[in-house]
């Protein structure tokens, strides 16, 4: 892609473009603010100013031509969830990376953000409005591991700002960053201090770098010390001049890709995925067996809300005509319409939604229908999580959905990352990575896409498929709960639980159950907690879809997941039988094709579907029986 690379001169702007060139984009413009003439720098948990007076020997270091705007608002909107406001410090962002489209026709904005979602909430929201992607590749990288790496690549930082326990005037300010790293390292484990400066303890400039073809030299500079003490000093250097010469050495090489798959590893696993007899076991993908059209049957139609304390379900289905795309479309605009009406009519409404699960007839409609899912949740901030399936209904549309009830008085939390980085994948369309609400996560289903790209990990193991999903989770799960672990304890009980663990794994092949199940036992998790259905296809061809819903135990102890697996229908109604409307809770239904259709006339099941909010998912197969019935209690 074209990228915008927004600078300071600090070193975490720098090294994201190195990264950006490391993925193949082309940077072809350099954006940057700066205060108003006469001004050091700002006080702004946004933007680094200190070194401005030296950010134009970058365009001539880097051959790359440069867009300078000076900052002329103020920060009035201080929540970490940004909402545009034309009096804030933001919008004058907005108006450098519109001038940068217009100019340069970028298609993306890269930045330096490591930790702070103030600042990439800020930078997504601006990308959003303006159609472009938020690149962001150090974002959530470990900052020890990040900063040695910096080193290594070549860059070459001077620390021109301190304000850090630890640091002082004549030992750290005006010192080359490689000569101050051991004391960076030891102040984080002796202070806790951020390696990188993510806190503001230290600001740079950067000399050098392998993305630079000239290196900038200071010729003149002053310190100015704000607070001068024993504890925590504050001073600063103005750069008052400075010069671009041609460099000694290059420093390309370091331009070169990284391997970074070792950070996709789950040391949980780290024992079994080791083990020669369980890699010898596992199935390896066969295309066919994820891309072949598969037999689809008749699905039942329901349409059924209910409350239960401070929840709200929502279960709706409607036949659709394949034949035009723009019918389907209308009908699936319609059932949205329905859901939201439905859900309003007992207190809540889809834009409050936590959860939403689509299944669809056609995956390759998907993106199609994104489009017309998306207009419900303009207007949220952040929306609610999601998965989408390509169910084996050959004739409906099926939504699931989760919300809040107006009058619950709680707050959610959720993370909405959309920004590519190495993280973990960015939403590829109007969701949230979690959603908690009093102790509830729920977890947008995880695929294994890398990262940095978005693409489909190549690999013909469906171990490693698996794993990378699940790393992926994990990932998000830390930033909701910051010591989640997979792996329960040898003596672990349910009563001692810290977190309820369940999980709905969708496959596209029944041959990789037994893998699926081999990682959730070495994880020593209930396996009455995980329910395996192979499904038609997901989302980008994927083998496997992992989606979660967690409890805290500290904060919810009163709601609890239930999930049931029946080897053949008659077991099923024989539960639930006589059919009333408390034959079943509020639950998701995932029943075998085959099993669907001996059922479709049964006057019980139909009862029972009518009576209960019930979301009936037509599925290729359930492992180890023929219906899952899967509840949030």
């Amino acid at each position: 892609m074209r990228v915008g690379a927004l600078v300071s001169g600090g070193k975490d702007s720098s090294y994201a473009i190195v990264e950006c060139l490391r993925e193949g984009h082309e940077v072809v413009c350099l954006a940057n603010l700066m205060p108003h003439s006469g001004l050091d720098e700002l006080d702004s948990f946004m933007y680094q100013t200190v070194g401005h007076q030296a950010v134009v020997n970058l365009s001539e270091a880097m051959d790359i031509p440069l867009i300078r705007h000076t900052i002329t608002r103020h920060c009035t909107q201080g929540d970490l969830v940004y909402e545009p406001k034309a009096t804030d410090e933001v919008e004058d962002l907005f108006d450098l990376v519109a001038s940068a489209k217009k100019n340069y026709n970028i298609e993306a904005v890269c930045s330096g953000a490591i930790a702070s979602t103030y600042q990439r909430t800020r930078v997504e929201s601006v990308c959003a409005r303006l159609g472009l992607v938020s690149l962001a590749y150090l974002w959530k990288r470990d900052q020890i591991e990040l900063l040695s790496e910096m080193s290594q690549s070549g860059i070459e930082a001077l620390i021109i700002k301190i304000s850090c326990i630890g640091m002082t005037i004549e030992r750290h300010l005006g010192e080359r960053l490689q000569q101050v790293h051991s004391d960076l390292i030891k102040f984080h484990h002796s202070f806790g201090i951020n390696p990188c400066g993510e806190g503001g303890e230290f600001e740079t400039f950067t000399l050098d770098a392998s993305c630079f073809k000239k290196r900038i030299v200071i010729d003149e500079k002053k310190v100015v010390e704000v607070d001068r003490n024993d504890v925590c000093p504050v001073a600063y250097i103005n750069i008052l001049k400075s010069h671009c010469e041609p460099k000694e050495t290059e420093t390309t090489a370091s331009l070169e890709k990284i391997d970074r798959s070792n950070m996709y590893e789950l040391l949980e696993l780290h024992d079994l995925l080791n083990d020669s007899e369980f890699n010898k076991s596992a199935a390896s993908i066969n295309s066919s067996s994820t891309l072949n059209q598969k037999q689809k049957v008749e699905s039942v139609v329901f349409k059924q809300v209910y409350r239960m304390g401070h929840l709200c379900f929502c279960a709706m289905s409607t036949k659709i005509e394949q034949t035009s795309l723009n019918e389907t479309l209308k009908q699936f605009d319609s059932l949205l319409r329905e859901c939201d009406e439905a859900l309003t009519n007992i207190g809540s409404s889809l834009s409050k939604s936590f959860s939403v699960q689509l299944y669809i007839p056609k995956m390759e409609d998907f993106a199609k229908l994104n489009q017309v899912y998306s207009k419900y949740f303009e207007s949220c901030p952040c929306p609610p999580s999601r998965s989408c399936v390509e169910s084996s209904s050959s004739d409906s549309i099926i939504v699931n959905i989760v919300s809040n009830w107006d009058e619950s008085g709680s707050d959610d939390r959720r993370l909405y990352v959309r920004s590519i980085s190495h993280w973990a994948p960015a939403n590829i369309g109007p969701y949230s990575q979690y959603v908690s609400f009093e102790g509830i996560a729920f977890v947008s289903g995880q695929i294994p896409m890398v990262p940095a790209s978005l693409d489909i990990l190549h690999s013909d193991s469906f171990v490693d498929h698996a794993v990378l999903s699940l790393h992926h989770a994990k990932a998000i799960l830390l930033e909701l709960i910051p010591n989640f672990s997979f792996v329960n304890k040898p003596d672990f009980r349910d009563s001692e639980e810290e977190v309820t663990v369940a999980c709905v794994c969708y496959i596209t092949d029944m041959n990789f159950a037994l893998a699926v199940k081999s990682l959730w036992h070495h994880l020593r998790l209930p396996s009455e907690r995980l329910v395996i259905v192979e499904v038609a296809k997901l989302p980008k061809s994927a083998c496997i879809e992992w989606e979660f819903l967690c409890i805290d135990r500290a904060l919810n102890t009163t709601n609890n997941v239930v999930f049931e697996v029946f080897d053949n229908p008659d077991k099923f109604l024989a539960r639930s039988s006589p059919p009333t409307e408390s034959s079943l809770r509020p639950c998701r239904m995932f029943v075998s094709k085959s099993t669907l259709s001996k059922l479709a006339e049964n006057e019980s099941f139909l009862k029972i579907i009518q009576l209960n909010c019930v979301c009936v998912v037509p599925v290729e197969a359930v492992f180890n029986g023929s219906i899952a019935v899967c509840s949030l209690l």
